[in-house]
C-alpha cells in the first residue's frame, strides 16, 4: 500500500514493505490493499501461490475501489514462453503481455545501460534513463521486449517505447517496453525493466500513479492524518486533519452512547464541507458537542463522504465525561452574551453545600446566586441579567475544595 503524504516541511512516500519470505505462503493476502507495487527476484519465475495471490488481488477490485497493480520486471515475460505454462497464462491474462523475439530490444543478453525510454501511457513524452547499478556481481540491464495482448476486458496500451533497438527501422509495435491495461475493476502497469535500473524511479512511480488515478484507481481518496475527540470542561471537542484529499464532499461527525450493555447506534451530530482536492495538510474542527452529560461515556467516529457517493469511517474515539475531582461540573452560561435572562447548568456527583457567586471584572463579588445544600444530579440556575450593568462577569461555583468558573457577558 503506497500513498502520498505531505508534511509541513517536506513531502514523503509512506508504504508497507511486504516481505513474502516472512510469511507462510498460503497465509499471504493482499486484499486489504488498494495499490500493490511488485518487485520480483532477478531471473526468478513466479511461484504458483504468487501468481494466485496477484490474480486474487487484481480480481478483488470493484467499480468504486479499483485495484492497482504495478510491476517492474525484465524477466517475467521473457522466462515464460510456453503457451501451456501457467506462468504464461498469468502474463497474458493479467499483465496483458507476451514474449517477442529476440526478447531484448538489442538482442539476446545485450546491455541496455545508457539508453533511454520514452513514456507513452506512463509519463507521456517524458524521457527515462536506463542505468546499470555498478554494483559488483549485479548484471547490467537486459530489458524485456514484448507484444501487447489485445484480447481481454478493457483497454491495453504501450507503457514505454524503446528508443534504441536492434534495427532502427523497427516500428513502434516492435519497441514495446511495457504494457498498461485498465478495465472496470483494475489497473495493471507492467514495465519490462527491473526497478533498480530506472535512472529516476520516483518519476516512474509518479507516472504509474497518474495512470491509475486517471483511470479511476484513486490511490487513496482521503489520507486521514488524525482524528481526536476529547472532553473540554462540560463539552467534547472533535478535531481532525487530512494529509491529502481527492474528490471528498464532506465530513460527518457521529456519536454513540456507550454503556455496560454495549454501544448504541451512531447518530450524526454535525457535518463540515471537505476541501475536495488537496495535497497539503488540512485541519478541521472543532466540532463542539454540548449535549453530553457527566458520568456518561460516548464513542465518536468520522464519516468521510466522497463526491461519487462512497463513504468510509475512521476509528472510534471513546470519551468518558468526568467532573473536576469527580464531584462537580459547571456548564456554560446561555445565552452569552445576555441582555435579559441567562441560565447556567451545574451537576453534582454527590450531595453537599454549594455556593454560586458572580464577580465583576475588578474581582468584586456583586451577587450570590445560590448558597445552600444541593442534591445529586443536574441543576439549572436562572440569572436575571437585567439587574446588572453591562460588562464581563465570572460565575464561580464553590463546593468544598472545588472551585469552578465560567464567564458571562451582559449587554444592555
Amino acid at each position: 500500500l503506497l500513498d502520498w503524504k505531505i508534511e509541513l516541511s517536506n513531502g514523503r512516500y509512506d508504504y508497507d514493505v511486504f516481505q513474502r519470505a516472512g510469511w507462510e505462503p498460503r497465509s499471504v493476502d493482499y486484499s486489504k490493499y488498494r495499490t500493490l507495487i511488485w518487485s520480483d527476484g532477478h531471473d526468478k519465475s513466479l511461484t504458483r501461490l504468487e501468481k494466485l495471490n496477484l490474480t486474487d488481488f487484481v480480481m478483488n477490485g470493484t467499480v468504486s475501489e479499483k485495484s492497482n497493480l504495478i510491476i517492474g520486471s525484465q524477466e517475467m515475460v521473457r522466462e515464460n514462453t510456453n503457451v501451456e505454462d501457467a506462468d504464461e497464462v498469468f502474463v497474458r491474462n493479467i499483465l496483458r503481455a507476451e514474449y517477442r523475439f529476440p526478447g531484448n530490444p538489442l538482442g539476446a543478453n545485450q546491455d541496455y545501460s545508457g539508453k533511454t525510454l520514452t513514456g507513452v501511457a506512463i509519463g507521456r513524452n517524458l524521457i527515462f534513463d536506463v542505468l546499470s547499478t555498478n554494483v559488483e556481481g549485479d548484471m547490467y540491464p537486459q530489458p524485456a521486449l514484448m507484444n501487447i495482448v489485445e484480447s481481454g476486458d478493457g483497454l491495453s496500451q504501450m507503457a514505454f517505447r524503446y528508443n534504441k533497438v536492434q534495427n532502427d527501422e523497427w516500428p513502434d509495435i516492435a519497441r514495446i517496453a511495457g504494457v498498461t491495461s485498465s478495465n472496470l475493476y483494475s489497473n495493471v502497469v507492467y514495465l519490462g525493466l527491473d526497478w533498480r535500473h530506472f535512472g529516476d524511479i520516483e518519476k516512474v512511480v509518479r507516472g504509474a500513479f497518474d495512470y491509475a488515478t486517471g483511470n479511476g484507481g484513486i490511490i487513496i481518496p482521503v489520507d486521514l492524518l488524525s482524528f481526536d475527540a476529547r472532553q473540554v470542561g462540560s463539552r467534547v471537542d472533535v478535531n481532525w486533519s487530512t494529509a491529502s484529499e481527492q474528490n471528498t464532499a464532506r465530513f460527518e461527525v457521529e456519536r454513540a452512547d456507550v454503556t455496560n450493555t454495549g454501544t448504541s447506534s451512531y447518530v450524526k451530530i454535525d457535518e463540515m464541507s471537505a476541501a475536495g482536492n488537496s495535497s497539503v495538510i488540512k485541519h478541521y474542527g472543532p466540532v463542539v458537542d454540548n449535549k453530553v452529560s457527566y458520568g456518561n461515556t460516548y464513542s465518536y467516529r468520522l464519516k468521510t463522504l466522497d463526491r461519487d457517493g462512497s463513504h468510509s469511517y475512521s476509528d472510534e474515539q471513546i470519551v468518558t465525561m468526568t467532573g473536576l475531582s469527580g464531584a462537580a461540573w459547571l456548564g456554560n452560561a446561555s445565552p452569552n452574551p445576555a441582555s435579559n435572562d441567562s441560565k447556567v447548568s451545574y451537576r453534582m456527583s454527590e450531595s453537599g453545600s454549594v455556593r454560586i457567586s458572580m464577580y465583576d471584572a475588578s474581582g468584586k463579588e456583586v451577587a450570590v446566586l445560590f448558597d445552600g445544600t444541593q442534591s445529586i444530579g443536574e441543576h439549572t440556575l436562572n440569572i436575571s441579567a437585567g439587574n446588572y450593568t453591562s460588562g464581563t462577569y465570572t460565575l464561580v461555583l464553590q463546593s468544598g475544595n472545588i472551585h469552578l468558573t465560567t464567564p458571562l457577558t451582559i449587554v444592555k
